[in-house]
């Protein structure tokens, strides 16, 4: 076995409580907007972050939608094993314009407002989801823009 880096300091071995859950797309786009989020909404505490392709999209659909089935339950596992694990009472779903997820902005004509009202109502369905499915935890949402992050 190969030495390939070594840290300064060693990871906490403790058990913590995480302040939060986070979900938000794998999209390195959005690495500096979450990045900056996060320390807006947890500062320096603890939190559970969770990247899977299209965010919070896949909380969104029906219950018997097959092709999202699998994204929503393991977004939900995550939530639930963060919960069990650290405690998490707090979640926070994102969703991001130009999502290839979603298609891309080309999905709704390159129209700001119409992509803006798809995501915002689609955030809503998916904190709904996570409050009948997880009761008892906080569940916040956020659209992510190009330079600019709105409360849902």
């Amino acid at each position: 076995m190969e030495q390939v880096l070594e840290f300064k300091e060693s990871a906490p071995l403790a058990h913590y409580e995480a302040s939060g859950c986070f979900i938000t797309c794998f999209d390195f786009r959005q690495y500096p907007h979450t990045d900056d989020l996060l320390k807006l909404l947890f500062g320096e505490s603890r939190f559970d972050m969770v990247r899977i392709a299209g965010g919070a999209k896949d909380l969104a659909t029906e219950k018997d939608d097959k092709k999202s089935a699998a994204g929503r339950n393991f977004i939900l596992d995550q939530i639930r094993i963060s919960s069990r694990l650290h405690g998490t009472r707090r979640v926070v779903l994102t969703l991001h314009l130009n999502c290839g997820a979603y298609g891309g902005s080309e999905a709704f004509g390159n129209n700001l407002n119409a992509e803006r009202e798809h995501h915002a109502e689609a955030l809503k369905k998916a904190a709904w989801a996570v409050s009948e499915e997880i009761p008892g935890v906080e569940v916040e949402c956020f659209l992510i823009g190009n330079k600019i992050v709105w409360r849902v």
